[in-house]
């Protein structure tokens, strides 16, 4: 994963924002079943825009009793990365040797928690997202386990782990948090994945997340997306 992360400049929040966690729209997805079963009439939004940066990230979920866990990471600590810290998704840049983006969102998984993915463990794929501000241009690929891989996280990564999507979807962790956005504070919504002190999940994950949970009918509080600056 490299330094640009999934960066605030791939968004522009508006001047203010209020937490609305809209309703549930069809039957609870629990099961892999489920999930398969929403993607099969969706159609992602993909960009054939030209950009200067391309990455993919992977949004891992498996069955673990009655409701689906999804895989989060929190980035490793480094002085000279401004992402630092920060929770997201496995994924990164595309290099040379990724033909595609799934590709690479592949290798990322492998490279950063060490277990691997492949299209027999594809679910779909989301939208597309944008930002013109730093050229950007990240594809998230989702993918369903039967169960829980070992995880062996390498030096990019201080911390991964699993999140029910009940958990996700609590009022306890839809939180809101002040962000600075090109020198200006902006009030977004996050998910608070670990305790209360810990960074949270925000800016473009959070997008990938609420694309994700507003599919399989359990959205989240909707984030202002503005890709245009």
């Amino acid at each position: 994963m490299s330094d640009w992360q999934f960066a605030v400049d791939s968004f522009s929040p508006h001047d203010s924002h209020t937490t609305t966690i809209r309703q549930r729209t069809h039957e609870l997805t629990t099961r892999l079943d489920d999930l398969r079963r929403c993607f099969q009439s969706h159609t992602p939004e993909l960009s054939g825009d030209s950009v200067n940066i391309e990455a993919s990230v992977a949004l891992v979920l498996c069955e673990e009793g009655d409701d689906l866990s999804l895989l989060f990471i929190q980035r490793a600590t480094h002085k000279s990365d401004r992402w630092s810290g920060h929770i997201a998704f496995p994924g990164g840049r595309l290099d040379a040797q990724d033909a595609t983006s799934q590709q690479a969102a592949e290798r990322e998984t492998r490279e950063e928690v060490g277990f691997a993915l492949d299209d027999s463990k594809l679910i779909g794929r989301l939208d597309d997202l944008r930002g013109l501000s730093e050229s950007i241009l990240v594809s998230g690929y989702v993918y369903g386990l039967a169960q829980r891989p070992q995880l062996a996280p390498n030096h990019e990564v201080q911390n991964a782990f699993w999140l029910s999507l009940g958990e996700i979807e609590s009022k306890e962790r839809n939180v809101e948090r002040a962000f600075d956005y090109k020198g200006t504070d902006f009030v977004l919504p996050a998910i608070q994945v670990l305790d209360q002190d810990d960074p949270v999940l925000w800016g473009i994950s959070y997008r990938f997340l609420e694309l994700l949970m507003e599919l399989v009918g359990r959205p989240i509080a909707p984030m202002p997306w503005m890709p245009n600056l």
